[in-house]
């Protein structure tokens, strides 16, 4: 290994085969087309992880679900909380203080940057055993799952300089490996007798499997953490605002947790739980974006251009192919619930649709304008509409959950959803016009429309596959008729992008 001032090259990227995401000697000045093109493929790729993982996923959640109760899977998402909380906290912001600085990333920074992380995770880990352990099997059980964020910190050397530019080979078959291996891991525990404890000790599993993968085919390989508080505290001064961002948003989502199960109890949050389970099948297409849009708006405010006209494109295409996602979620819950997860979770029917259309209201421009916002240094704007949205989900999803159940959690992401959508077009385009707004609201109209003669006939057919399928397929053809007629061209658009993108994959295979 290396010296501290080594600088540590990117990866570089062609228009031709893959080669396998090596570094390049040097970090010149990226141009439009190849950061668009390079978005794209990272996009595509991360999309094409996204189906994997979330059907790996949904299938280990399927056979969880039939061996576990509600309330099983309610400590397991307040683990999952705390965790993620405790990842984030962690963090610091260093990550993305280093996607966004120009010019060549030296080794001695990613050296920091796990060294601050690693002591944050130990020190996070130890205050939730000795917390947790005394209060009970939830505190236990969290206990354990909050000791992967320590190993975790060891994949932030390979991962930050393969995110900075776009190349997610190695970074997303790391991703697909430790997937398969929680899933794996946790159902085969669960059947021999261990219980919600094997789901626990899974968590270690994966993050053990993936740093391991992500280490050995990294640019980096092994790195030693080291501490340099002046240089954390310049890299902090970049990450702060992002990472009070990321802290907002966990409190709202997280602590929207705590507050189900403080409300309503284990039993509402498990159904919580799964409900996000189905709406991660169109969050995996605005995780796609959300998570190339940062470093591709970051290299293309270098060139000088000007992102708002692919903010709005993108988005626009985003919105059309979210709603092919959200149709069958929608229209079809009543069938769809029962028949993947069983009656039992039967409560879960009346928030989904409106769950689902709340993330196809806010996700396809959000997908797209966080990282444009981000990259203009105006995380100030993303933090005010994080509060705001908290604000509406937990001011209107708790008393109608405390009042009327469960419908509540439904009524309050609709509430956020509105609320991000608003501050999201104002904050783009200055002065919104029904041109702006209608990037997103047109898809959603035809979501409605095409969701009300799905449920109808889900119920009506008895709530099994064949009433599955059949409300999918009628749904379906309802909305792909409908945008063909009101979004022609941005449909035009979303199928050269495919042809281009599957030319791109088949050049490579």
């Amino acid at each position: 290994m290396s010296n501290d001032t080594e600088t540590i090259p990117s990866p570089a990227l062609s228009d031709g085969p893959p080669t396998g995401d090596k570094p390049s000697e040097h970090e010149p000045l990226l141009e439009r087309h190849e950061i668009t093109s390079r978005a794209t493929r990272g996009a595509v790729s991360i999309m094409a992880r996204g189906f994997g993982v979330r059907i790996i996923g949904m299938l280990g959640n399927i056979a969880l679900a039939r061996m576990l109760l509600p309330r099983d899977f309610g400590m397991i998402s307040l683990g999952n909380t705390i965790v993620t909380f405790g990842a984030f906290v962690a963090a610091g912001g260093l990550g993305a203080a280093l996607v966004r600085q120009p010019g060549k990333l030296p080794r001695s920074d990613l050296q920091i940057v796990f060294g601050c992380q690693l002591a944050a995770t130990v020190l996070i880990a130890s205050l939730v055993t000795v917390v947790g352990v005394p209060l009970g099997q939830a505190g236990a059980l969290a206990a354990i799952m909050t000791w992967s964020l320590v190993i975790d910190s060891a994949r932030a050397p390979s991962a930050i300089p393969l995110e900075r530019e776009m190349a997610y080979k190695v970074v997303l078959q790391a991703e697909i490996v430790e997937v398969i291996a929680w899933n794996a891991f946790a159902v085969a525990a669960v059947a021999v007798g261990f219980g919600v404890w094997g789901v626990a000790v899974a968590q270690i599993v994966r993050a053990l499997t993936g740093w391991i993968m992500l280490t050995a085919r990294g640019p980096t390989g092994l790195i030693r953490p080291r501490m340099n508080l002046g240089r954390v505290r310049e890299l902090l001064s970049l990450g702060l605002k992002f990472q009070a961002l990321q802290v907002v948003m966990l409190i709202r989502d997280q602590g929207m947790s705590i507050a189900i199960a403080a409300v309503a109890g284990f039993e509402a949050l498990g159904v919580w739980n799964i409900v996000y389970r189905f709406t991660t099948v169109v969050i995996i297409l605005m995780e796609s974006l959300w998570r190339v849009s940062f470093p591709a708006m970051s290299r293309l405010r270098e060139t000088g251009e000007d992102a708002v006209p692919l903010v709005e494109r993108a988005s626009s295409m985003a919105a059309v192919v979210s709603g092919v996602l959200v149709v069958p979620l929608a229209g079809c819950a009543p069938a769809l619930v029962p028949v993947l997860f069983g009656p039992h979770w039967t409560p879960a029917v009346k928030v989904l649709p409106l769950a689902a259309c709340a993330v196809m209201m806010a996700g396809p421009l959000s997908a797209i304008a966080f990282g444009y916002l981000l990259s203009e240094d105006r995380a100030g704007v993303l933090l005010r509409m994080s509060i705001c949205d908290g604000l509406a989900l937990w001011g209107v999803g708790l008393p109608i959950l405390a009042a009327s159940g469960i419908i509540g959690l439904g009524f309050g992401q609709l509430a956020s959803g509105l609320t991000d959508l608003m501050f999201l077009t104002v904050a783009v385009w200055k002065r919104p016009s029904g041109h702006s707004l209608s990037v997103t609201l047109v898809p959603l109209a035809a979501v409605v429309a095409a969701s009300v003669p799905a449920w109808t006939i889900a119920t009506s057919m008895g709530k099994d596959l064949g009433a599955l399928l059949v409300s999918a397929l009628v749904g379906e053809l309802i909305y792909v008729v409908l945008v063909l007629v009101f979004r022609r061209h941005t449909v035009a658009d979303a199928i050269r992008l495919g042809r281009r993108t599957a030319r791109t994959f088949a050049h490579a295979a």
